[in-house]
């Protein structure tokens, strides 16, 4: 039955295949994240990319880290089970230091590592209306960490929602998740509440066990025409296992996550091309984690049984402003600054009770300027200075030469960087002995894990690309391709290097400007076609290639990275989405401080849904396999999805 039904749809969809071209062929949209100035990917200074809703339903993704899997060159990677990392040009770890992620706009990152937890982000994906990426450095226009690509993921308007809308996951391996939303619009007000909760067994061989409950608002109110008031609050109560099932310093232990976010922004639009924005953003994070141990102490006959809290807390206040103005008809101008510190509180991390801070300054300004109508112009600069490694300077040239309506040629070369994380920069990872053993060896600590000396540089980024972009409506085609040549150097490694007296240790972990530099050269395609009506091809490829006198470095990407998505509508309201991926090997850099192998893989994920429409009541129900086909030991997963909106 399900071979007939698809089957007749690509015929009655091909039927059509022949019509004029069309008024369904979407061209490149306008986008804001690549330099805070709306330009579309002929105008744009990078490479961008567009994740729409459409696209992250016919992914058939429960997680936010999955559909990424659809932008060139983006891989995923696991540890302690189901948790997953991303990462892209290498270098990679369990954090995604290298990648600045933004929800409208605003960073999310951890205030102590730099990492984020992609699986208790303070978003569903049921809330997404997009995501723009911009795939390469863009420390320009978000400052350091964004070192090699920029996710900026926008949520819904609340004037563009059904006033009610429920959504639901339930199948294998423990998968229930369920996220409810109201929305309401008036004259002056509107807004949208999302509340929800996500349930996950993991692996069985894990203990990796997750509960997510969740709880989300955006309100709009209009004072007059120009002036606008926009008001964000997020929050996530997580519940999970951690570790392994076998002894060691990650034992399997419950961990709780705690989050929550507020923001403010004042739009003032006094027309087309002048606007002003006001922005006041604050989060804090709350880890508890408790891990009880059996270490084998030197002159002891039995293990020693420990309780080592490494929990901590976090928080973040921000402040920024932009101006968006055309001081001439082919300039276009976007400038603004931003005060932000970042604190964090952790006995485990820090060896001491005190909130230990960064503060941050910035100011910004990107300019655009059309000297014809084939050339565009965009050059900008950050000013950056953080009390951890003083100030820097991130500046970015392009020039985008349009070769014909449909066609465009860009070079640009951009400067970038990493700043050390307050981890890197203070960590002490001390841990006292206990009454037994202090008594008997006073003033001598158990362990002595990191200690960091401090005054590390920051990471620098050299990046060199040449971009071509196509828009073809009569083949219902577009899409973009990228070469670049990126020079990084002073990257921060851990060595275990460190003299110390301790009764465990004799040497600790440090941090270092050590790394030897690295040069990474490569290709993307990006690809979206719609060869006929109800269907979207979305095919990805990249090859990078890095040279370096650390093998780690080398190996710490994928030289192959392959993604492709279909979606086709078939008759009786059925659709049909298949999405392939595939990853050359990889090592995965910093879980437990040493690398772990990832082999080649490819996996094949399905979904089969079916709408129904009953006066003004929509349904859709949907199967969807993960890993249905896999080339290697990855888990398959199946689970059902329904959505009722009105």
């Amino acid at each position: 039955m399900v071979c007939g039904i698809l089957l007749g749809g690509i015929l009655s969809a091909m039927a059509v295949a022949a019509a004029p071209p069309a008024d369904y062929f979407e061209e490149f949209p306008v986008m804001l994240t690549a330099s805070r100035l709306n330009q579309s990917a002929h105008q744009a200074p990078s490479a961008l990319t567009v994740i729409d809703r459409e696209m992250i339903a016919a992914s058939g993704a429960r997680k936010l880290v999955d559909v990424l899997r659809l932008i060139p060159g983006f891989y995923t990677g696991n540890y302690s089970g189901t948790n997953t990392t991303l990462a892209y040009h290498g270098l990679a770890d369990d954090s995604g230091k290298l990648m600045q992620v933004l929800i409208d706009g605003v960073s999310n990152y951890s205030a102590l590592n730099g990492a984020r937890s992609w699986t208790e982000l303070p978003v569903s994906l049921q809330d997404i209306e997009r995501i723009e990426v911009v795939r390469g450095p863009s420390s320009v226009t978000y400052g350091a960490n964004a070192f090699f690509a920029v996710i900026n993921i926008i949520t819904r308007d609340p004037a563009t929602e059904p006033r009610f809308q429920v959504e639901a996951n339930a199948g294998g391996d423990g998968i229930r998740d369920v996220v409810a939303h109201t929305a309401q619009q008036g004259e002056n007000l509107r807004y949208r509440i999302s509340v929800g909760q996500t349930n996950d067994d993991g692996k069985a061989s894990m203990p990796d066990t997750s509960r997510i409950d969740f709880a989300n608002m955006r309100a709009h109110y209009r004072f007059n025409p120009a002036d606008e008031l926009v008001v964000q609050m997020r929050s996530s109560r997580s519940s999970e296992l951690h570790g392994t099932y076998s002894p060691g310093i990650d034992p399997a232990r419950p961990v709780s996550l705690a989050m929550n976010n507020v923001q403010l922004r004042w739009n003032r639009a006094q027309n087309a091309d002048d606007d002003l924005w006001v922005q006041y953003s604050y989060y804090d994070n709350q880890l508890t984690d408790i891990r009880s141990l059996l270490l084998p102490i030197p002159g002891m006959p039995s293990l020693l049984p420990l309780d080592v809290d490494t929990s901590y807390k976090e928080r973040r206040e921000d402040v920024e402003f932009q101006r968006t103005q055309k001081p001439a008809n082919s300039v276009r101008l976007a400038w603004g600054g931003q005060w932000r510190q970042d604190a964090a509180q952790s006995r485990a991390n820090f060896n001491t009770d005190a909130w230990l801070t960064n503060q941050l300054s910035r100011l910004f300004g990107n300019l655009e300027w059309r000297p014809t109508d084939l050339l565009t112009l965009n050059g900008g600069a950050m000013y950056e200075y953080n009390s951890l490694t003083g100030s820097s300077i991130s500046p970015r040239l392009a020039a985008n030469y349009l070769l014909h309506p449909e066609h465009t040629l860009r070079f640009a070369i951009s400067r970038a960087v990493r700043a050390p994380t307050l981890f890197e920069e203070r960590t002490d990872q001390t841990i006292a002995a206990p009454a037994l053993l202090a008594r008997r060896f006073p003033g001598i600590p158990l362990s002595i894990l990191t200690l960091s000396s401090g005054n590390l540089a920051d990471t620098k980024l050299l990046s060199r690309e040449f971009g071509y972009v196509a828009e073809i409506p009569q083949w219902k085609l577009s899409g973009d391709v990228r070469l670049f040549n990126d020079q990084i150097e002073k990257m921060i490694a851990s060595l275990p290097n460190r003299p110390v007296v301790s009764l465990m240790n004799k040497q600790a972990y440090d941090f270092y400007n050590a790394q030897p530099s690295a040069q990474e050269r490569g290709a993307e395609l990006g690809l979206h076609w719609r060869p006929w009506i109800g269907t979207q091809i979305r095919a990805n490829a990249s090859y990078t290639h890095v040279d370096s006198a650390n093998p780690d470095i080398v190996r710490s990407l994928p030289s192959h990275v392959q993604s492709l998505l279909l979606s086709q509508a078939l008759p009786q309201q059925f659709a049909f989405s298949v999405g392939y991926y595939k990853v050359s090997s990889m090592v995965w850099q910093g879980w437990e401080l040493a690398p772990t192998l990832t082999p080649a893989y490819h996996t094949v994920d399905m979904r089969l849904a079916r709408q129904y429409f009953v006066d003004n009541h929509h349904v859709e129900l949907a199967l969807v396999a993960r890993n249905a086909i896999v080339s290697n030991a990855m888990e398959r997963q199946t689970f059902m999805q329904l959505k009722f909106e009105y």
